[in-house]
């Protein structure tokens, strides 16, 4: 039996359960015939403008409940569609549509009186819209997510350039650290040297250790640079001054014999004579005595005093033989027979 859509919106008794049955007999292509001309009735129309009149025009009507909108949408020859606070008509169905809904709604009501709507569909509306509700509450969720993993890099990021800043600080200080250290070295090691200039040192001078007072190597340095460069007078001045003024400096017996030769260039033989015997004298081990022993004798000879030449000669050979100026003295003794 077929009933056109007129004949069923007329009818206001239609036995539903026997009409979802029908429902469930169509195939996949008749029920999405079906829905597709649930969402272009065109008596969807009057449905919505009865909704805006109710609540405003759109700019100034409040958003509805699903609650709301379930007690609206229940009873109504139309059916709306629920978006987030708002409700939309359906379009108007096509010709073929209502052929279809009428051939299925003539085998629901063979059974019994047919129902003013198709079906109620309020539970399935509901279970959409919480669905909705559900993921829109999942999207908040995510896009919170979201937002604090952001914010987590945007802090790791700060604390990475952070670290790396305390980094460079740290190689700073570090780096500040080795000049200071280097600079209090620098400073202790000059202070040191400046202090041993005023205290006691002790040196090794020819062989001979001892003491050295502060001042004693720079008055002997210079008498040293004098005599090389051949102001003999003045240098004979210093090493004088320097043997009068450290007699226990290791330097003595050195200063002595350059004393001598200082003396003997300035053809003082006499005086140079006596400082080199008070140098064998007191100093008879030091290794000038040998030389200082030998410019002695060829002090005498220059004087023609072969006689005390000759014994001086024979003292060098007994007292330092093997020495360079046993060797000399050996050869000079022909010049005094």
């Amino acid at each position: 039996m077929t009933i056109s859509l007129a004949d069923f919106q007329a009818d206001s008794q239609v036995n539903i359960p026997t009409l979802q049955q029908a429902i469930r007999a169509l195939t996949r292509f008749q029920r999405e015939e079906l829905a597709e001309w649930m969402l272009n009735s065109p008596d969807l129309t009057d449905g919505v403008a009865e909704f805006r009149s109710v609540y405003g025009p759109p700019d100034t009507r409040r958003l509805l409940t699903v609650e709301e909108f379930l007690r609206m949408e229940h009873g109504s020859p139309l059916r709306h569609e629920y978006v987030g606070g708002e409700i939309f008509e359906m379009r108007a169905p096509m010709p073929r549509h209502e052929i279809i809904v009428g051939n299925v709604l003539g085998s629901a009501v063979v059974g019994g009186t047919a129902h003013a709507a198709l079906f109620d569909d309020n539970e399935a509306r509901k279970a959409v819209l919480d669905l909705r509700t559900k993921t829109d509450s999942l999207a908040s969720q995510l896009s919170a997510a979201q937002r604090t993993i952001l914010d987590q890099s945007n802090r790791l990021d700060q604390l990475n350039q952070q670290v790396a800043t305390l980094r460079g600080q740290n190689e700073d200080m570090a780096n500040q650290l080795t000049t200071l250290q280097k600079q209090q070295k620098d400073y202790y090691t000059d202070l040191d040297g400046r202090l041993k200039k005023f205290e006691p040192q002790q040196q090794t001078v020819d062989g001979v250790q001892g003491t050295v007072q502060p001042g004693e190597t720079e008055a002997f340095n210079a008498a040293s640079t004098q005599f090389r460069s051949g102001d003999f007078k003045n240098a004979a001045a210093s090493f004088k001054t320097f043997v009068a003024k450290y007699p226990q400096s290791p330097y003595q017996p050195t200063a002595q014999y350059w004393l001598g030769n200082a003396q003997y260039a300035l053809r003082d033989y006499k005086s140079s004579t006596a400082t080199w015997q008070n140098l064998v004298k007191s100093f008879p081990t030091h290794p000038r005595a040998p030389d200082a022993l030998l410019a002695i004798a060829n002090n005498q000879i220059e004087q023609g005093q072969k006689a005390a030449a000759k014994k001086t000669l024979d003292q060098v050979i007994s007292q330092y033989g093997g020495t360079e100026a046993a060797q000399s003295a050996e050869s000079k003794m022909s010049q005094v027979k």
